[in-house]
């Protein structure tokens, strides 16, 4: 079995996302129901925080199911034959640590591939901002 790795904070801000989303959306609908009726500040105020509890309960609960999922997912993978793990590290003391944090939690096959890669100055995200015009022609990245 093969899949795609996905990384723990993307799941994380995705979960975050939709748990947002349905607080916003409870707490709305609660209290423009309130003010659409006529009630008061006090009211409205009371009512879109509970509407905005229950959604983000809803969000709890959708974030716990799909965390429990995640997790049988792992213990699959495992029982099949375990994980594959890639480390990238810049330097050789990294690269050393990285394969003593691996074999002392249990990894059996820790193996270094050395991948050149090649970053040009168009790569770089926001190379070419110029915060400041008083700063110089020059972007950030060349200086």
């Amino acid at each position: 079995m093969c899949r795609a790795y996905i990384a723990h904070e993307d799941v994380a801000t995705t979960t975050a996302l939709v748990a947002g989303a349905l607080s916003y959306v409870g707490a709305a609908a609660a209290a423009l129901g309130v003010v659409a009726s006529g009630g008061t500040l006090a009211l409205a105020l009371a009512a879109a925080a509970a509407g905005g509890a229950a959604g983000g309960g809803v969000g709890a609960l959708i974030s716990r199911v799909l965390g429990a999922e995640r997790a049988r997912e792992l213990e699959t993978l495992m029982a099949v034959g375990g994980l594959v793990l890639w480390v990238r590290v810049r330097t050789p003391e990294q690269e050393e640590k990285a394969q003593r944090i691996l074999r002392e939690h249990g990894a059996e096959a820790v193996r270094v591939h050395e991948i050149e890669i090649d970053k040009r100055l168009e790569d770089l995200p926001l190379a070419s901002l110029r915060p400041d015009p008083w700063l110089g022609d020059e972007p950030l990245a060349n200086p």
